[in-house]
């Protein structure tokens, strides 16, 4: 088995932090391989930004995304550059308020105002990538909740876990339908 999926999206909306407790979380909890890559701009808020896992049972040889299982996009130009990652039974998970899904509507897609329910929940969109987290745990097969939570609070500011966790569980309750 080998579970590729891609967080794309612009600097300061937690792509590259996403990746990271997705792999982290698989190796430690789930007792899979993984890595995590990660590209983005020189700019440090609002470039582009893209964190890419590999989640398998065997070690990973190749470290680099092929096609993609999942592809999370938080902007329209994150979606758009995985466009080329696309296969036929990719599941597209994307922030409602922000993308257009048009071009790519034959795929089954998810969509969910992460931005939105992250301003309920912090009065910030700083955790809109928690709620996309929980969305992908729920419906990946391939992650533990129980591991993602635990790493998502080992990874996130002091102070906020309380409340990175309740987005999470939003995403994941979104995920689950």
């Amino acid at each position: 088995m080998r579970y590729e999926i891609v967080f794309s999206g612009s600097g300061g909306q937690g792509m590259i932090l996403s990746g990271k407790i997705t792999a982290e979380a698989a190796a430690t909890y789930d007792k899979m391989h993984s890595t995590q890559t990660q590209s983005y701009g020189p700019e440090s808020r609002g470039g582009m930004t893209e964190a890419y896992v590999i989640i398998s049972d065997e070690p990973v040889d190749y470290p680099e995304i092929t096609k993609a299982d999942i592809i999370v996009a938080l902007s329209q130009d994150g979606l758009d550059r995985q466009i080329r990652h696309i296969k036929d039974d990719t599941i597209i998970v994307v922030d409602e308020e922000f993308v257009n899904t048009a071009e790519v509507s034959k795929y089954k897609t998810f969509k969910a105002p992460f931005t939105n329910i992250s301003r309920e929940i912090m009065n910030s969109p700083i955790s809109a990538n928690m709620v996309a987290l929980g969305m992908v745990t729920a419906i990946s097969n391939n992650l533990s909740k129980e591991g993602m939570i635990e790493t998502m609070k080992k990874n996130v500011p002091n102070g906020t876990e309380e409340k990175n966790v309740k987005a999470f569980e939003k995403g994941f309750e979104l995920g689950s339908k």
